[in-house]
């Protein structure tokens, strides 16, 4: 067994950064094992996917409470925003899962197994901005002025969001 391979199978193959995976992600504490790579990756993206799903439902309550209101000037940038949600959402239920360089130690090392962690890491982190931003929208549809900023801030965390998962998808994989 060479050293990279001892390490995957003690689990202790980059630590620091999947420890932190395992605090955001629930479920995500298998990552460590080649043989779960995937399966951990499929849990992360459908956890994250989840999470853009509920944060579209609560964009979806703030665009029919203006209907309701008939206040209809900022449904086009909401609608715009719903759908953008939509495509990262495709985007992580529908690509394929793990790396299949995480399954050959010749194709891939330390370095780039890290960079995919950190990728991870980043998406998680993001989700969490995203959901801030989302929660300021909410709070913010029934103040006159406010919805206009509101939902350019969900627009730089939805696009940061989007940059990483677009990063992401040129990492190795399988």
């Amino acid at each position: 067994m060479s050293k990279e391979e001892g390490k995957i199978a003690e689990g202790s193959y980059p630590l620091r950064t999947w420890e932190k995976l395992i605090r955001l992600v629930p479920g995500i504490a298998g990552y460590q094992g080649r043989e779960r790579v995937r399966e951990a990756d499929k849990l992360l993206r459908t956890a994250l996917a989840n999470q853009i799903a509920s944060y579209q439902e609560r964009v979806e309550e703030v665009k029919g409470a203006l209907v309701e209101r008939k206040d209809l000037r900022l449904l086009s940038p909401l609608d715009l925003l719903t759908r953008r949600m939509a495509q990262s959402r495709d985007t992580l239920t529908f690509s394929s899962y793990g790396y299949t360089g995480v399954f050959d130690l010749a194709h891939i090392g330390d370095a780039e197994l890290e960079r995919i962690y950190q990728f991870d890491l980043s998406l998680a982190e993001r989700i969490g901005k995203l959901g801030v931003a989302v929660e300021g929208l909410s709070s913010k549809s029934s103040q006159e002025g406010a919805l206009p900023g509101a939902i350019q801030e969900l627009d730089n965390a939805l696009k940061d969001f989007m940059t990483i998962l677009a990063e992401r998808s040129q990492a190795p994989r399988g």
